[in-house]
This record gives structure tokens, C-alpha cells and sequence, in this order.
């Protein structure tokens, strides 16, 4: 009978951890997944200041991906090598070597 106690208690605290454990990995995804969703808005900012083709528009969608990724480097301030941190610095720098390609193009252009 005792054995019959001891199993079932065995059975009842496993099947407490199992639970605990299944409980905390759904809210470690959550928070990568609300992670990802929170830093998505600077990278459709920047693929769309990629990919702009219209040369009125182009100057405002860099200053709009700039500024959303200032606001997500503020974000960022105390991690130093963090992947997120070195992508958005990856992205400011290859707006301003966008916009320096853009100036140079708007100068010809109106000097043509």
C-alpha cells in the first residue's frame, strides 16, 4: 500500500514539474516572439527606404527608417554586442551611404 502512495505521489509531482516546465517555455516563446513584433517596424521602415524608386520620396522614407531606428537603438544602450544592436547599426549606416548616394544624384540631376 505504501508503494501505491509513493507512486502516485512520484506521478503527481512530475506531472507538476512537466506542467511548470511546459508553462514557462510558452511565456519564454511569447517573449521572443513580442521581441521580434516590437523591433519589426524599423525593419519595414528600412526595406521600404531600400527599395524606394521614386526619387521625391526617397529623401522621407530614409529620415522616417532613421528615425525609427534611433528610437531602437535607444532601446539598445547598455547592450554593447548584441546582434540586434549591430544589425541596427549595419542599417544607419547603409541609410547614410543611401543618402549620400541620393544627394550626389539630385546634384547631377539638376546640374544636367
Amino acid at each position: 500500500m505504501s508503494t501505491f502512495f509513493e507512486t502516485t505521489w512520484f506521478l503527481w509531482w512530475l506531472f507538476a514539474a512537466l506542467i511548470v516546465g511546459w508553462w514557462s517555455w510558452r511565456l519564454l516563446a511569447k517573449d521572443r516572439i513580442a521581441a521580434r513584433e516590437r523591433s519589426a517596424p524599423w525593419r519595414n521602415l528600412y526595406r521600404q527606404a531600400l527599395l524606394e524608386q521614386d526619387t521625391h520620396k526617397i529623401g522621407i522614407r530614409i529620415e522616417e527608417a532613421e528615425g525609427a531606428i534611433l528610437l531602437e537603438l535607444a532601446t539598445h544602450v547598455f547592450t554593447r554586442h548584441s546582434t540586434e544592436r549591430i544589425a541596427l547599426q549595419d542599417a544607419m549606416n547603409n541609410l547614410r551611404s543611401l543618402r549620400q548616394n541620393y544627394s550626389e544624384r539630385s546634384d547631377r540631376d539638376l546640374v544636367a
